[in-house]
């Protein structure tokens, strides 16, 4: 599977607990310099349920650049933050899964 993000858009968060491992290979990261703070960023922890921030918070945020491989546990939440500009993104996510 490919996942392609054009600007201001951003896939839902997501976890996925059959798995035991994710990883995603960033093939093409767009410019975000000049954007908002966190721009194009994979976030961890924060589910997208609205539970406020007395419930859940971003644990982690992780800048792509292109070519970058990132290895988490698949049951952990994970999302993209949003980013503005022409550019797209390209990831291949992957799951690691029990033989």
């Amino acid at each position: 599977m490919v996942c392609v993000v054009a600007r201001g858009r951003v896939p839902r968060e997501s976890c996925a607990p059959q798995g035991l491992d994710q990883l995603s290979l960033l093939c093409r990261v767009p410019d975000t310099t000049g954007g908002t703070p966190h721009a194009g960023a994979i976030k961890f922890g924060e589910s997208g349920a609205g539970l406020g921030p007395d419930r859940e918070t971003v644990a982690r945020r992780i800048q792509p650049q292109a070519g970058m491989l990132v290895l988490f546990p698949s049951y952990m939440w994970h999302g993209t933050e949003a980013f503005t500009g022409p550019a797209i993104r390209i990831t291949t996510p992957f799951d690691v899964l029990p033989a």
